[in-house]
């Protein structure tokens, strides 16, 4: 979900654009697809069966087809 600018986050992985050429909106649209569900399946650890949890390390090693 998105924070307010003013809003400091206290725990998880929270995602800022580096630059003009990036918005949160392509990064969420990454994040939400079947590519990246697959990976996650195949890099993160198994929690109790109902989650998979991964790092902010896993989300950078990401790679992905620009279009």
């Amino acid at each position: 979900y998105y924070l307010e600018t003013e809003t400091i986050p206290y725990s998880g992985i929270y995602i800022v654009p580096k630059d003009n050429n990036h918005t949160l909106k392509e990064a969420e649209k990454i994040l939400r697809s079947a590519e990246f569900l697959k990976y996650v399946k195949r890099v993160g650890i198994n929690v109790n069966g109902k989650s998979i949890r991964i790092t902010c390390k896993d989300i950078n090693n990401f790679e992905f087809v620009r279009g």
